[in-house]
C-alpha cells in the first residue's frame, strides 16, 4: 500500500472514531481532515438563510494557520 493510501486509510479511521456528540468538534475535525487529504489551504461548512438571503459561514478552518472562524455573512444582494 502506497504512503498516500495509508495516510488516506489512517485520516478516514481517525473520523470513524470520534466523538458525534459534539458538533463543533466532530465538524472541526471533518474540515481538518478534508484540508488534509484534498492537500488545500481551507474547508468551511456554509449555511442557507432565506430571509434574507444570505449564507453564513458556520465554521472554517485555515490549514496553514490552524485557525477556526465563524459568522461570515455573503448576502445574495451582495453577490448577484
Amino acid at each position: 500500500m502506497s504512503h498516500e493510501r495509508t495516510s488516506v486509510v489512517a485520516t478516514l479511521l481517525r473520523l470513524g472514531v470520534m466523538d458525534k456528540d459534539d458538533w463543533d468538534a466532530a465538524l472541526q475535525q471533518v474540515l481538518e481532515v478534508a484540508c488534509e487529504l484534498l492537500d488545500v489551504e481551507r474547508a468551511s461548512f456554509w449555511s442557507l438563510v432565506e430571509q434574507p438571503s444570505s449564507i453564513t459561514c458556520e465554521l472554517g478552518y485555515v490549514r496553514s494557520k490552524r485557525l477556526l472562524e465563524r459568522g461570515v455573512v455573503i448576502h445574495e444582494q451582495s453577490c448577484p
